[in-house]
């Protein structure tokens, strides 16, 4: 991937947020390189954005209100592979991709 992830105001680019909302997810390594990209643009960092400590095969969203956040998300949600793939959890400001049939039934939203 050679575009620009953030723009001077720490907003992701149209550039990133098309590229998650295109890219293509076959596996579960897609997955994770996916959300690790996402990590880098989020607002806050791995302390909003992070994989689960409790769920080996799910990943935690906070958006903390900021907007940028929030059209991260909207991007990943319009990913029609990453959708096929996962499964989402939404409650409030906390979103929840998991991955696996065994681990859908996410206790900690």
């Amino acid at each position: 991937m050679n575009i620009e992830i953030l723009d001077n105001d720490s907003y992701s680019t149209e550039d990133f947020l098309n590229y998650i909302k295109n890219i293509k997810i076959d596996n579960e390594n897609d997955i994770l390189q996916l959300f690790s990209l996402v990590q880098r643009a989020w607002h806050w960092g791995s302390d909003f954005c992070h994989r689960s400590k409790n769920i080996e095969k799910a990943w935690y969203f906070y958006t903390g209100g900021w907007s940028g956040n929030e059209s991260i998300l909207s991007h990943l949600r319009a990913n029609i592979f990453l959708q096929a793939k996962c499964k989402v959890f939404k409650n409030n400001a906390i979103t929840i991709y998991a991955w696996e049939e065994g681990n859908l039934n996410v206790p900690y939203i």
